[in-house]
């Protein structure tokens, strides 16, 4: 209720904000801390103390608790590790040296979508009040947040992100490992929505400042929890921040590469976000060719390097699979131009893999390499040589191997 009677206000200071920019930009800023900090108590405090009981609690069976609600009987608040609430948290609850309460996790659930709801109005408000900026006549400068304001929407990432695993207290950690995927509730997938909204709406500039701050946190966040990829889904599924946040992605992943090669869950999980770079450049290809451009030779040459050195070479080659497959179909001729100067060498590569003692998932995997390389077809006329083992392993292989053949290289022969 207390989050809800301030949001009335925002509706007011944006009438206002003509009268008195300074004073209405200021009461939203000091808005949008109060806010932020709840979740920070939410993901600092609560919420471990409600994880904490949740793993104690046996729940079996069709009588098992359905509700959301949590008992938590008695907890010594001098038990909380220090990292887990700020000194001045720290100062404000070591008065009290036991709580006697119930938590409802419904009623955090619901508690965390007011929050976040009311962070995005918060939001709103800064975007549609007429604030007046006295040192510029660039009206794009009025939708720029200056450094304490942005440092705020920091804290938000690192908190809200946090306290949105209110969503998976009831999953089965054993099943999330095994399946991968979480099922994620009407609820969950529409608060998670909302949150990208907030960012939706920022400048570009103040975006990118976020994103480029705190993306080793939010690829850290997906790992252990994957109901939050749909953040990412929606920065790169919008016109907008789509080029921004795959940039950053991008350079992100790259760096990890290494790790590919020898954790696989790691590996899963960049596998995935390079997949979600890649597709971003079909759905918005004149963005999005400019964006994976420069990388493209980093990419297929670290791939070849590191699948010659590493114990799991299979991801890399996964990775290629899914770049090829990303940009082929002769749509993304920036992108063509840049990957023949590649094609000798990571045909001839290639082929001597190919042609060596692997396992047949792998030589299946390395011929459908050589049949798909993201160039024109006219390109590979010069290669044709080189594609002759790999052609006849394919005629002899599965399926999918012959409708490359059909599809790639019997068109060179005509």
């Amino acid at each position: 209720m207390s989050c809800k009677l301030l949001l009335n206000l925002v509706d007011c200071l944006r009438h206002h904000s003509e009268l008195e920019p300074q004073r209405s930009r200021l009461i939203l800023s000091k808005l949008l801390k109060v806010f932020v900090k709840k979740f920070e108590t939410i993901a600092k405090i609560q919420l471990p103390l409600i994880i904490q009981k949740c793993k104690g609690q046996v729940i079996s069976g069709p009588s098992a608790n359905t509700t959301g609600s949590v008992p938590l009987l008695l907890c010594n608040v001098s038990d909380l590790k220090d990292d887990q609430m700020s000194s001045d948290q720290g100062k404000g609850s070591a008065t009290g040296t036991q709580w006697v309460y119930s938590v409802n996790v419904a009623e955090f659930r619901s508690l965390v979508k007011t929050l976040v709801g009311g962070v995005k109005t918060i939001t709103w408000g800064f975007f549609n009040s007429k604030f007046q900026i006295s040192d510029t006549c660039n009206v794009n400068h009025e939708k720029l947040f200056g450094p304490e304001i942005l440092c705020s929407y920091i804290e938000l990432v690192y908190y809200a992100m946090e306290a949105l695993d209110i969503y998976t207290i009831n999953v089965n950690p054993t099943q999330q490992r095994t399946s991968g995927l979480i099922s994620r509730s009407k609820e969950e997938k529409e608060v998670l929505e909302h949150f990208s909204g907030i960012f939706l709406m920022m400048h570009s500039q103040n975006f990118q400042e976020i994103f480029s701050t705190t993306i080793n946190f939010l690829v850290e966040r997906i790992y252990k929890n994957q109901s939050l990829q749909v953040i990412a889904n929606s920065f790169l599924a919008n016109p907008t921040t789509s080029p921004l946040f795959a940039t950053v992605l991008v350079e992100y992943l790259l760096e990890k590469m290494e790790e590919m090669g020898s954790n696989l869950e790691r590996s899963n999980l960049y596998l995935r976000l390079f997949k979600l770079v890649f597709g971003s450049v079909s759905l918005f290809p004149v963005e999005n060719e400019q964006m994976l451009r420069p990388h493209l030779h980093k990419i297929v040459v670290r791939s070849m390097e590191l699948a010659l050195i590493s114990d799991e070479p299979y991801n890399y080659f996964l990775l290629l699979r899914a770049l090829f497959r990303s940009i082929g179909g002769g749509s993304h001729d920036l992108l063509y131009q840049e990957f023949l100067p590649l094609l000798p060498n990571l045909l001839e590569g290639l082929n001597r893999l190919q042609s060596g003692f692997h396992k047949q998932h792998m030589r299946d995997l390395f011929v459908e390499l050589c049949l798909t390389v993201p160039v024109r077809l006219s390109s590979l006329l010069p290669y044709l040589p080189m594609l002759m083992d790999p052609l006849v392993s394919a005629l002899n292989g599965s399926p999918t191997l012959i409708s490359q053949v059909s599809v790639n290289i019997i068109p060179l022969c005509f």
